[in-house]
């Protein structure tokens, strides 16, 4: 049975949505595309702590506590600019909420758009199971 860790672990996301890319060493590959899905699992699967998403015009990570994480940043870094794709593309950051994150990057996403039910909660319910909690729950907390 899997258990979600109670503290934040980004290897955790990876891991369960990315066994590949875990397994291969090739996290960053996520970073080209499918950002904003890792950010959004990593905020739908621990739900029960205070995570912020973050968007820039060209890349979508998350904040927890005093570190910025996306799939190639495991461990956090203290600064978002030291995230590797904020590096190459900057932008200033924008804090959002899930909504007006779902909305940004149905809009500038460069992978797949409009695919939150279709895709990644139908993934998030099949990975969590008995730990899954409804979007519109989990918005409305």
């Amino acid at each position: 049975m899997l258990i979600v860790p109670n503290d934040f672990d980004a290897n955790f996301i990876s891991s369960l949505f990315y066994p590949d890319d875990f397994r291969n060493d090739t996290l960053s590959r996520i970073n080209g595309g499918e950002c904003y899905d890792w950010a959004y699992y990593a905020v739908r699967t621990f739900y029960h702590l205070p995570l912020e998403l973050y968007s820039t015009y060209a890349h979508a990570y998350i904040k927890y506590e005093d570190r910025f994480y996306d799939s190639a940043a495991p461990d956090g870094v203290f600064d978002w600019r030291e995230l590797n794709t904020n590096r190459w593309w900057g932008g200033d950051p924008e804090l959002q909420s899930l909504n007006e994150f779902m909305d940004y990057w149905n809009e500038h996403g460069g992978g797949r758009k409009h695919h939150w039910d279709s895709l990644l909660e139908n993934n998030l319910m099949k990975a969590l199971g008995f730990d899954y909690l409804p979007r519109d729950r989990q918005i409305a907390a």
